[in-house]
């Protein structure tokens, strides 16, 4: 009887721990979670939060596309649009990057040193023997912000620009070369366009090729940057751009051919910005010597901001801005930390910069 009863007794116990362990099964929700599991649910609360808090700080203070990429995930890409249109932004919609141009000018410079076919301790005189202090000023200085130049683009009225880019480009050539200094060569830092056209004329005369086939061929294609081009054709490449906010004026220098050459002519999309910005992490197109010449600041005590080769430089990464009469851009990367921040706007907006800096700072 005794054993009956034992037998019994576990009899009920197995079916007890088998009803258990069917409950469980069918209620997924009393079963512990696995490691990944949590591990995505953390992630896909993390992304949300992340978006919550860019949506904060962008809504109603620009108009564009935001993009914030970590380890490599754009973790919020999204388009605002505080126009009368009705635009719809992505991360495939082409802006016009302006002076973020630059970045891609240097790593064009540095790419040619790493080919052995320039230095960027090159003086002017190797390139253009007609320079005024072509002697004292180098390529280093151009990059950097030191040369001391004249900057074209505050004279754009007194160089009589035309409707075709080879005359416009001998034009601005020929007064930047003739032009007094402002400065010493290698004296205070002085933010000037003049550096960097003359840096896209000798991308040209060093590789055979033309500015916009040198940076296709090196840059565009080997990182698949399939959207990313020189703003050239004007009425082909306006439309498929985002259409801009702001009006055209009858004085509109930006929309000359060559008036930005090297400087800030360069459209492309939060898509092709995300896989450029990759490199600066290491292993790409650039050497690591070419990334750490690029991000370093070559500034003084006397030089209101840190500025290395087409970027400048923060304590946590390297940054630039762009603006156009019709267009802004901002683009921060934190290598080290691998994020960045991008931010397209078919406005000229001179806000771009503080949003991006709440954004560092909320998120990271």
């Amino acid at each position: 009887m005794k054993k009956m009863l034992l037998i019994a007794l576990i009899t009920v116990s197995i079916l007890g721990m088998m009803c258990s362990c069917q409950t469980n099964t069918e209620q997924g929700s009393i079963m512990p979670q696995s490691s990944t599991e949590v591990s995505q649910t953390s992630e896909v609360s993390e992304k949300a939060d992340s978006e919550t808090k860019i949506d904060e700080i962008l809504s109603g203070n620009m108009t564009g596309f935001a993009a914030v990429i970590k380890d490599g995930e754009m973790i919020c890409g999204k388009g605002f649009n505080n126009g009368d249109d009705k635009q719809q932004f992505n991360s495939d919609t082409v802006f016009r990057i302006g002076s973020d141009t630059k970045q891609f000018t240097a790593a064009s410079i540095m790419l040619l040193q790493q080919q052995g076919k320039l230095s960027v301790n090159d003086t002017l005189e190797k390139y253009f023997p007609d320079c005024k202090n072509g002697k004292n000023i180098t390529l280093h200085n151009l990059l950097t912000m030191h040369s001391g130049l004249t900057d074209y683009s505050n004279y754009f009225a007194k160089l009589n620009l035309t409707k075709d880019e080879t005359e416009n480009k001998a034009a601005i050539l020929k007064f930047i070369l003739a032009e007094d200094l402002i400065d010493p060569p290698n004296g205070v830092f002085t933010y000037n366009n003049s550096n960097y056209f003359l840096l896209a004329t000798i991308i040209e005369q060093v590789s055979g090729m033309t500015y916009e086939e040198y940076l296709t061929e090196n840059i565009f294609k080997p990182l698949d940057m399939k959207s990313t081009s020189v703003y050239k054709d004007y009425e082909k490449d306006g439309a498929v751009m985002a259409k801009s906010v702001c009006p055209r004026g009858a004085d509109d220098f930006f929309n000359i051919p060559a008036s930005t050459m090297g400087a800030g002519d360069i459209m492309s999309t939060a898509d092709d910005l995300a896989k450029w910005l990759k490199i600066f992490e290491g292993g790409s197109i650039l050497s690591d010597e070419s990334i750490e010449a690029m991000s370093t600041s070559y500034s003084t005590e006397d030089d209101m901001y840190e500025y290395g080769y087409g970027w400048f430089i923060a304590k946590d990464g390297i940054y630039h801005g762009g603006n156009l009469s019709e267009y802004s851009s901002m683009v921060f990367t934190s290598p080290d930390e691998k994020y960045s921040i991008i931010l397209l706007s078919n406005e000229n907006s001179g806000t771009l910069a503080n949003l991006s800096t709440a954004i560092r700072y909320e998120l990271f």
